[in-house]
Parts: structure tokens; sequence; C-alpha cells
């Protein structure tokens, strides 16, 4: 494993969710790889967001035991923080792109299980892009690319999770188009879905990938889904929605113009009038001059799991797994 801890400045919404405004410590060591960021301003739901400068962060490359030569993307979360699942194009698996599944015996573990393959219909001989298991452990909710049952490109499905794999899977039509949805992620409540789409609307083009968010009905299906506002999609990219459990901060990646690379982490946070506010970059050293491609959280939000193309720590291959840590 290899860990570098970086004093920081936490963002507290009452709990932690992530760090932003960490700054370089006062040397030049060639472990300072931080660079200083803005503190983010505003308020919200919580009232004024509070600084901690006496809180350090640690980004952990999660090793050979998750990570491989090839790419590890799209992480997501278990109930309880200790399953991990996430997607990667290697070897041994059904299709290209595959859903793998591994564990740690207590939350801020950094030693995991070795990776295991998910069992169908979970994994098809085609293409999986993101997984989201509601926190009953049974809902499952899962993207899959050029099923049979699927209406377009790739599309979102439903079902019930049965150990490695799942039951009683179904598309949803009602938000299913002949285009690509995918990266589902659930509300606590299990009744806001968010994804993610390039479904064309107006001026935009079907290489355009917008955040979108569907409501459970009273008969249990979908409603129509709404485009989030400029506030979360405001670059042509926006990606990997991860919702907090109180479901007042959603975490995202996007190519917007401002940030530290091409695709940085971001939160925005739910405002009094319920409209989402303005996307704070979580800053260094989460985010890179790199791309960093898929985020998860905690329910306690004092951890995040992402995908990360960095060159300043070691990797295993092309894109590879972190686990970022507030350190007390």
């Amino acid at each position: 494993m290899v860990q570098r801890s970086f004093s920081a400045r936490a963002i507290l919404i009452g709990i932690v969710i992530a760090v932003s405004g960490c700054s370089t410590p006062s040397t030049t060591s060639s472990t300072s790889v931080a660079s200083k960021a803005p503190a983010p301003t505003g308020r919200g739901v919580l009232g004024a967001w509070p600084f901690d400068s006496t809180k350090r962060c640690e980004v952990t490359n999660l090793g050979a035991l998750v990570n491989s030569h090839a790419m590890e993307y799209a992480p997501s979360l278990g109930p309880g923080g200790l399953t991990l699942y996430f997607v990667s194009n290697r070897t041994g698996g059904p299709g290209g792109n595959d859903f793998w599944i591994t564990s740690k015996w207590t939350r801020f573990d950094t030693v995991f299980t070795p990776a295991q393959c998910m069992a169908t219909p979970l994994n098809g001989t085609g293409n999986e892009n993101g997984i989201a298991v509601g926190h009953d452990g049974k809902a499952v909710y899962f993207s899959a690319c050029n099923r049979a049952d699927g209406a377009g490109d790739c599309d979102i499905f439903e079902g019930r999770l049965e150990d490695a794999g799942a039951s009683g899977v179904h598309p949803l039509k009602r938000i299913n188009t002949k285009y690509s949805e995918s990266q589902p992620a659930l509300s606590a409540d299990g009744r806001i879905l968010y994804f993610v789409s390039n479904r064309p609307t107006g001026k935009d083009r079907e290489e355009h990938s917008y955040i979108y968010a569907s409501t459970m009905q009273s008969d249990g299906g979908w409603s129509s889904p709404r485009r989030l506002p400029e506030t979360v999609n405001g670059g042509i990219h926006n990606e990997s929605p991860c919702i907090t459990m109180n479901g007042k901060a959603l975490l995202f990646v996007s190519d917007r113009a401002g940030g530290h690379g091409g695709f940085d982490i971001y939160v925005s946070w739910l405002q009094t009038d319920g409209t989402w506010g303005a996307a704070v970059n979580l800053g260094a050293p989460f985010n890179t001059s790199a791309d960093e491609r898929s985020v998860a959280a905690t329910t306690v939000g004092d951890l995040i799991y992402f995908a990360s193309k960095r060159a300043d720590m070691q990797s295993f291959g092309d894109l590879d797994l972190y686990m970022g840590r507030i350190v007390e």
C-alpha cells in the first residue's frame, strides 16, 4: 500500500463529507504533492461552512488486491461501508467491463480482500457501468450495455441482490431511452435515483453527459427524469453522482472549466429552497492534474473512494481506485 498524509481544511456539514482547501506542507520534500486551493464560501441548509485547519487527509491506493494493470473505476459502497463494488476491464470476467466486489473488516482498513468477479445476471457478455445497492442490502440498480431487453446503448436495470448475483432483474422502462443511461446512485430512503445520460436536449449533443434524477412513484415505478441544474451540470461531461445519507450533499465528477485536471471531483449542497448550490471543487490532494473519473462516499461521509490516473503516487494500471480519509 502507498499512503501519503497532507494537512487539510475539512468541509464540515454537520458530518465531515470531504476535504477541500488542502494546503501544501511547508517543506520541499517530494511527499508534498498537494497544491493550495481556495476555501469554498457560501451558506447552505446547515448554515455557514466551518473549517478546521487541524484536520489532515490521507490518500491511499487500494493496492494490488483491488487494482490491476487494467482499469478500475465506478466505486460504490454497500451498507455499512465495508463492501466495495467497482468496475474493471481486467481479464477474468465474462464481458469487457465487469462488476467486481471486495470487502474489509473495519471502516478505516486500507487492506481489502482479493477482488472477485460478480455473477450473472449482474455481469453479462457486454459492458457494465455502475452499480448502486440500497440500504437494505438487497435492492440493486446497475447499468449494462447492449442487452437484449434494453432500450438503447446502456440501460439501468433493477433487481434483488443475491450473494454475488441478482434475481428479478428488469430494465427501468420509464428511465431508459435509445441513448445511454448509466452510473446509478440511490438516496438513503431508496426513493430518488440519480444517474447519467447522454440523451440530447435542446442544443446538447449526444456526446454530452449530464446528471438526472427520478423519484419513485406510488405505483413503485419511476417518474420522468429531470436534469439537475447548471450548478451541478456545469461541464460538457458530468458523471458519477453520489448522494450522502442525509440527502444534502451530492458528489460527482465534471470536466468543467477551472479544475485541477481534465475531470475533477466536486460537491454541491442542497439549499433551503430545495435547489442545488454552486459546485465546489474538492481540491488537492483528491484532485490532481490528471483525471479523477468517479467517486463514492461512506454514509457517515468521512471516507471517499475515487478513481484516478494520478502520477504522484504508485499506481498499478491506467486507472486505479484510491481511498481518501479525514484524520482526526
